[in-house]
Parts: structure tokens; C-alpha cells; sequence
């Protein structure tokens, strides 16, 4: 049943892509012959190459911080409105004249993404993501042509030669506004903490963005003096610029790989239930989002909540094992290990501190214990309960609440239980056996 119902949502996904390039396809179309008047002139086929310049470029991504794909394809886009032509009377120049209208612009996005659609299909790309991206990215695009020119049409600036390049920087400006918009709404962060967690998150995405917006206006400002050898000067900065971002992507990837190979060491050992590190990482992550945590924040508290047992490691010692231990003595040792890398300070410091309670008694709290340290304490022991000692998620839940007297913090508590009731965890008390 459930699959027949798959298989339905899956052909009603197809058919919305497939009416939303028809629309868009012949929209590009009516605009195209109004423009062009069906002749192929010169602006038909900077039109029509514009078009096939925002298909292929959109076929590739830029890595981002936050997971938000942005594309090259802005690049074009962003130059459409500036690309303009020398007016020269008398042999003086007295302006520049705009190569492509609204109206034009406007038929190369909306060809552009029509073929693009198609293209991602034919590569097997899934029907949601063609959807979501081909809405995304017209919204934004149509948003910046639209700001653009309804700033040239008001006397801002008029006869500055700057005024170009200031209306480029206030449409990209809402333009890229738009953007986190888009991405929070369509990554479902629009309640609570998770809408300062999304915004937050995309906005770090600024460096990538201006990126690409600057490339396209450093071809189209520069077009009317150099002509084609534009596409050089703004392609190439450009080319070493996305390099930079693709090796920090990746050096960030292989930083997060290791970790994860390191958290799995306890486990390896039989200190810890297998995939403890990964499931409270998960909730941890979750409750962290819910919360609105800035990205740093989020950043440190996904590497702690992967490395806070990594302390049990030492119970391989015969002589820890004769002296005796406490969880306080692991977590030390834990972030002893963890601190001797310079860039995880305060990582270690989460972990050292994660299983200090939330209060002791006659306090309403204890307001030096890091908000990261009370989630990983949280999750942690709720997953503990769970792989453990037997509990089903109802009963660990409550066995968390229970602690929230002095151990756990009642806020974290109450965002866990959130999550877990959103991904229908608590749907089904079934009690896990331990290993």
C-alpha cells in the first residue's frame, strides 16, 4: 500500500514538473517573439545563448557552509540587466544603452530553467529537487530583474556613473534576502528556534553568493569596453575563487569523516552500545537546531556530541580499571584527548562539562554550564536508556523528565521530546534489548 501510494506521489511530482517547463517554456517563448519579433536578430541570439549560458551553468553547484546549493547559473543572471552597449553621438560618448530589457531578460531565465529542467531530468535527478530548485531559482531571478528595474526607472543616482553598480548592489542585496527566505521555507525551518537556526545558517552562505553576483557584474560592467574578452576577466578570478570554496568543503567533509572514525573507537571496544556517537549526534543536532543556535554553535556542538565518549577509550587500561572511575573522570579524560587539537578548545570544553547537572540544590540553575554540554547530556542519556537499560522511548523519555529536577535542563528536555514526537518515535513504545 505504502508503495502504490509512492509511486502516486511520485507521478503527480512528474506531472508538476512537466506543467511547470510547459508554462514556462512557452512563456519564454511569447516573450521571445514579442522581443525579437520572431527574426533572428542580434538580441534573438543573445537571448537564446543567455538561455542555453543559465541551463548548463545551473547544472553545477557551489559548496556551501550551510548545505544550500547555489549555482553558477547567477552568474548569468546577474550580468543580464548590465550587459550594455557604447552611445556614442558626434563621435562622444554620452552613455551606455542597456543590451537586454526586462522582457528579454526575463525570456532567457525563463528558457533557461525550462531546458534546464529538462536536462536534470534526463541526468535522473529527483522529481522533488527539479521542483524545488526550478521554483526557487525563478523566484529569485525574476526577483532580481524586477528590483533592478524598477530601481532604474527612478532618478536615484541619474547621471553618476556609479549608479549601475549601486542599483546591482541593492537588487542583489534583496535578491540574496530572498535566497535564506527560500532556503528556510523549503528546508522546513519556519517555527520556533529553527527559522533563527535557518536564516543564520544561510547567511553564511554570503561570501558564496556575493561571489557569483560579482562575477556577472564584472562581466556585464566591463562588456561595453572590452567586448567579449569580458567573459576572461570575470570567468577566471571567479574560477580560482570556486576553487577555494570546493577545497574547504572538502577539507571540512574529510574533518568530519575523521571524526566520526574516532567517536566509533568506544564502541569498537564494546564501551558504548554501537552507533551511540551517530544517534545522539542526531537528536543532539535536532534539538540544537530547534533551539536556534548560531552556526558556530551548531558547528561545535556536532563535533562534541560525536566525541563525547571518546574518553572510554582509556578503560582499555588495566590501571584505570583498579583505580576506579567516574563518568566526570571520563569526560576529563575525554576532552584531554579531544583538546589536543588547537581548533576543538572549546569542543573539549563542551565535552569536560557534559555531565555536570543543570542545577544543584537552592539553584534555579547553573548559568556557567554550556547550553551544548546540557543537550549532549540530554540525548546522550536518552539514548542511554533506550540501548542500555532496556527502555522503551516513552519510558526514557520519562526517565529523562524525571531528572529534570536537578540533571537535565527542562528546556532541552522539552525540545527533545519534540523532535522525537515529529519524527513519530513516541508512536511506538517498543523497548529496545541491550546488547
Amino acid at each position: 500500500m505504502r508503495e502504490r501510494r509512492n509511486l502516486r506521489a511520485a507521478r503527480w511530482v512528474w506531472l508538476a514538473t512537466g506543467v511547470l517547463v510547459v508554462a514556462s517554456g512557452t512563456a519564454a517563448f511569447g516573450l521571445f517573439r514579442g522581443e525579437t519579433g520572431g527574426q533572428l536578430n542580434g538580441l534573438a541570439w543573445s537571448i537564446l545563448i543567455a538561455a542555453a549560458a543559465i541551463a548548463t551553468t545551473g547544472l553545477f553547484t557551489v559548496p556551501t557552509t550551510s548545505g544550500n546549493r547555489l549555482t553558477p547559473a547567477y552568474i548569468v543572471v546577474t550580468a543580464l540587466p548590465l550587459v550594455a552597449e557604447r552611445e556614442i553621438v558626434d563621435e562622444k560618448l554620452i552613455g551606455a544603452i542597456p543590451f537586454f530589457g526586462l522582457e528579454s531578460a526575463l525570456a532567457a531565465v525563463l528558457g533557461g530553467l525550462a531546458v534546464l529542467a529538462v536536462l536534470r531530468a534526463i541526468r535522473g535527478d529527483d522529481a522533488r529537487e527539479i521542483v524545488e530548485r526550478f521554483v526557487r531559482r525563478l523566484v529569485v531571478f525574476v526577483a532580481y530583474l524586477l528590483a533592478y528595474e524598477g530601481l532604474s526607472t527612478t532618478e536615484f543616482l541619474l547621471g553618476s556613473e556609479w549608479r549601475r553598480l549601486v542599483l546591482f548592489a541593492i537588487a542583489g542585496l534583496g535578491a540574496f534576502a530572498v535566497e535564506v527566505l527560500l532556503h528556510v521555507t523549503f528546508t522546513g525551518r519556519l517555527l520556533g528556534g529553527r527559522t533563527r537556526h535557518g536564516v543564520a545558517s544561510s547567511a553564511s552562505d554570503a561570501a558564496v553568493f556575493v561571489s557569483l553576483l560579482a562575477t556577472g557584474a564584472l562581466f556585464g560592467l566591463s562588456f561595453e569596453t572590452i567586448g567579449a574578452w569580458a567573459l576572461a576577466v570575470a570567468v577566471l578570478p571567479y574560477a580560482f575563487t570556486a576553487g577555494a570554496f570546493r577545497r574547504l568543503a572538502q577539507t571540512k567533509r574529510t574533518y568530519e569523516q575523521t571524526l566520526v572514525a574516532l567517536a566509533q573507537i568506544p564502541e569498537a571496544g564494546g564501551h558504548t552500545p554501537v552507533g551511540h556517537a551517530a544517534r545522539t549526534n542526531d537528536l543532539a543536532t535536532a534539538v540544537a537546531e530547534r533551539i536556534g543556535v548560531s552556526p558556530k554553535e551548531y558547528e561545535r556542538i556536532n563535533y562534541a556530541s560525536f566525541l563525547h565518549d571518546i574518553g572510554r577509550i582509556t578503560l582499555n587500561e588495566p590501571s584505570i580499571l583498579r583505580q576506579g572511575f567516574t563518568d566526570v573522570d571520563l569526560a576529563g579524560w575525554g576532552a584531554e584527548i579531544v583538546g589536543e587539537t588547537e581548533y576543538l578548545d572549546e569542543v573539549a570544553t563542551i565535552v569536560r562539562r557534559q555531565h555536570e547537572p543543570f542545577r544543584s540544590p537552592g539553584e534555579v540553575s547553573n548559568p556557567d554550564l554550556p547550553l551544548a554540554s546540557r543537550i549532549i547530556k540530554v540525548c546522550s542519556a536518552y539514548d542511554e536508556s533506550i540501548y542500555e537499560m532496556g527502555f522503551s522511548p516513552l519510558e526514557a523519555l520519562e526517565r529523562i523528565h524525571r531528572g529534570t529536577v536537578y540533571d537535565f535542563d527542562p528546556d532541552v528536555v522539552r525540545e527533545l521530546r519534540e523532535v522525537l514526537e515529529r519524527r513519530g518515535m513516541l508512536n511506538h513504545p517498543v523497548a529496545v534489548t541491550p546488547e
